[in-house]
């Protein structure tokens, strides 16, 4: 019985050595996150690669926290508010510059920082002090997007004359056939379309920005309550202070693929 027992644990311990070894964990899928915006190009845009620069920024900073980011982009920013309060498929919604629907969202720091300006003629430069000087011009913005620095007040008591356009690059080409004095939008993006876009090429040195900001923006993501807690909010917050250097690496790219 004992040389039985010997032999037994020798067989055992062979089978044990002999075994195929465990093999290495696989990398943890990564959980899926869906955030719907609306059509701004070079930010947000079906057109450009990875759905331009502040989706491409937004998805490197999910992917260092475990998330695929994935990114619905419909045509207004109206839309955009709607879809994320009513289709429970959808975790939220950028760029947020307003805090709106408490109960339904939490929102993250001012993660992006940007400036809102006019576009003007070389030839015609608009000379402002104050708002209210902007009444004797024609000024462009396009629809949806928010009227700010206080303009929305002024244009509702129609002390502002401010036209609506279908995106940046038909309020550029109004500008410079003079069928408004000014167009509203931030610097990054009148510098983007300027260089890239062929029916703007004949306007590139006539058109420039204004030097007077009228409004410094902060820029954030507003989540869904119910599904992220104080700690992934606390994360977000942290990685997101890169996405503004990620998305100005991102347009300078395609700028100098341009050239």
């Amino acid at each position: 019985m004992r040389f039985l027992g010997i032999l037994l644990s020798t067989i055992c311990a062979v089978c044990i050595a002999t075994a195929a070894p465990t093999p290495s964990p696989t990398p943890a899928k990564l959980r899926k996150i869906t955030l719907v915006t609306h059509e701004s190009v070079p930010y947000m845009s079906n057109s450009m690669p990875e759905q331009g620069a502040a989706a491409h920024s937004l998805r490197k900073i999910f992917k260092k926290m475990g998330y695929d980011l994935n990114v619905v982009i419909v045509g207004s920013w109206e839309r955009a508010k709607y879809m994320a309060a009513n289709d429970f498929s959808i975790d939220g919604y950028f760029p947020y510059t307003t805090v709106e629907n408490k109960e339904l969202f939490v929102f993250s720091d001012g993660i992006s920082k940007g400036l809102w300006v006019l576009i003007e003629r070389k030839a015609n430069p608009i000379h402002w002090k104050k708002l209210e000087d902007l009444g004797k011009y024609i000024g462009g913005n396009v629809v949806g997007v928010e009227l700010r620095g206080g303009m929305q007040e002024l244009l509702d008591q129609k002390k502002l004359t401010i036209e609506d356009a279908p995106d940046n690059i038909s309020n550029l080409r109004k500008l410079a056939t003079k069928r408004i004095d000014y167009a509203l939008m931030n610097p990054p993006a009148f510098i983007y379309h300027i260089n890239t876009e062929p029916t703007l090429a004949r306007y590139k040195d006539k058109l420039q920005v204004n030097p007077k900001i009228i409004a410094k923006n902060t820029y954030g993501v507003a989540f869904r309550k119910t599904r992220f807690d104080s700690e992934f909010m606390k994360e977000f917050n942290k990685l997101g202070l890169d996405v503004d250097k990620f998305g100005e690496e991102y347009i300078m790219q395609l700028l100098n693929k341009k050239k």
